[in-house]
């Protein structure tokens, strides 16, 4: 049949019908290329948009209704981690995002095998980190502006948002990156259930009377 064959060390593997075809990886070059322009174009709008949140609230604190019992436009000064985690510690939180962005990147560069989903994802983690660093670096705190009211949560901002997604999207990419596809036969040893062994098909066609 040539749904299954078997391989020299003794296993088999299906080769038919059910086979989960994976994706092309992109090149370093173009892994690299996605990476920078997601990174670019979300540190440009985490920056862009706290910005124009400075400039149209004169202190911490001021507030602006943008959809009622949703979300309001909140100004707050984080000396904190994401969502206002662990206030006073920014030399440490700029070393550790310097750190995580740094890995992120070699590990991009030096593997050969990314789709263009993990990519995104890494990006979306390092500019997260990159435009509350630039904050960090420039004013002493990050600019928070996103202020749920259907829910009592820390105000947050584009950057903390896409930390937030890129890591979770990131797992959920790995989780299911290491699923078998439907219908696809895990690899197995000879002999295994639904495969005959020779000595056993030789008993069955002898009728063994023992």
């Amino acid at each position: 049949m040539e749904d299954m064959h078997a391989q020299g060390d003794g296993r088999v593997q299906e080769v038919g019908k059910g086979r989960r075809h994976t994706s092309t990886p992109l090149s370093t070059k173009a892994a690299c290329g996605l990476f920078a322009a997601v990174v670019i174009a979300i540190i440009a709008f985490d920056q862009v948009t706290k910005a124009l949140v400075r400039a149209n609230f004169a202190h911490a604190g001021d507030s602006v209704v943008v959809i009622p019992g949703l979300f309001d436009f909140q100004l707050v000064h984080n000396m904190g981690a994401a969502f206002g985690v662990l206030s006073g510690h920014q030399a440490y939180f700029i070393a550790m995002a310097a750190v995580i962005s740094c890995l992120i990147i070699a590990y991009l560069v030096m593997s050969h095998h990314h789709s263009a989903f993990e990519t995104v994802t890494l990006a979306l983690i390092v500019s997260g980190a990159i435009g509350n660093v630039i904050d960090r670096i420039a004013r002493g705190y990050v600019t928070d502006f996103i202020a749920t009211t259907f829910i009592d949560f820390p105000v947050f901002n584009v950057a903390d948002c896409a930390i937030t997604v890129g890591c979770v999207l990131f797992v959920l990419a790995f989780v299911l990156g290491n699923r078998p596809a439907a219908g696809e036969m895990v690899d197995r040893p000879t002999g295994a259930t639904g495969t005959r062994r020779p000595h056993d098909a030789t008993h069955g066609d002898t009728g063994d009377t023992r």
